[in-house]
């Protein structure tokens, strides 16, 4: 009994392994994904890549801004999300208001710009004593989850 339970315990840590980023070095990413990725962002340097399920994903950073940036790209090597974390001032005017009016005593945390399926959103990271949010704003300022 106790080695079934133990194997039952055993499979279910290494099943759920496979469920989670794996990171890999570049030379095993394929070339279509690599060749995409170098193309929208030439200047990245401190790559990291993993894989992500079907898709690859890759940390890096641009310039010496020490902005971090994470590209999601599918098996055929297209790009299907980018997160970038921004400053409070690259927020657009209306978030930024509706921050200050919805979020009053909270202060922000991180803040991250996302591209995906031609639409921009921003993740906001608060903070409040002991209370942490994230909210999500289209670019109109309008909330899109709490």
């Amino acid at each position: 009994m106790k080695t079934k339970i133990l194997f039952t315990g055993l499979a279910i840590v290494l099943l759920s392994a496979f469920g989670f980023a794996q990171k890999i070095e570049q030379g095993k990413v394929p070339s279509a994904i690599v060749s995409n990725f170098e193309k929208d962002h030439p200047r990245a340097k401190d790559i990291e890549w993993e894989r992500d399920g079907d898709n690859y994903k890759v940390e890096f950073e641009i310039g010496d801004s020490k902005q971090d940036h994470i590209s999601w790209y599918n098996s055929e090597g297209n790009l299907i999300k980018h997160k970038m974390e921004i400053s409070y001032n690259q927020l657009p005017v209306k978030v930024a208001a509706k921050l200050e009016s919805d979020f009053a005593g909270f202060k922000t945390d991180d803040i991250y710009k996302i591209d995906e399926g031609g639409k921009t959103k921003y993740k906001v990271e608060l903070k409040n004593g002991k209370e942490d949010l994230k909210v999500v704003f289209d670019e109109n300022g309008n909330l899109l989850k709490k």
